[in-house]
């Protein structure tokens, strides 16, 4: 029973060994679409998106260096 279990659990994460599955989108979309939803998000048209984006800043621990991402969001559960 317990092997069936882990079996179902794990079928989408890369077993030890194994190389992650392709991302969703290149690269290359990311890098040129983050700085305009940073703009977006920071502009009074931030309300258009800020119902699924939010952006999410924090800072490095070894440089001090303070990184800004826009991330997508959902709510989970009553809670």
């Amino acid at each position: 029973m317990k092997d069936s279990f882990s079996r179902h659990n794990n079928i989408d994460r890369p077993q030890a060994g194994e190389e992650p599955g392709k991302p969703l989108a290149p690269l290359w979309i990311f890098k040129v679409m983050n700085p305009i939803m940073k703009g977006l998000l920071r502009s009074p048209l931030h309300r258009l998106l800020s119902g699924t984006l939010m952006l999410l800043t924090y800072t490095g621990c070894k440089t001090g260096k303070r990184y800004t991402i826009p991330i997508g969001y959902f709510v989970w559960g009553q809670g």
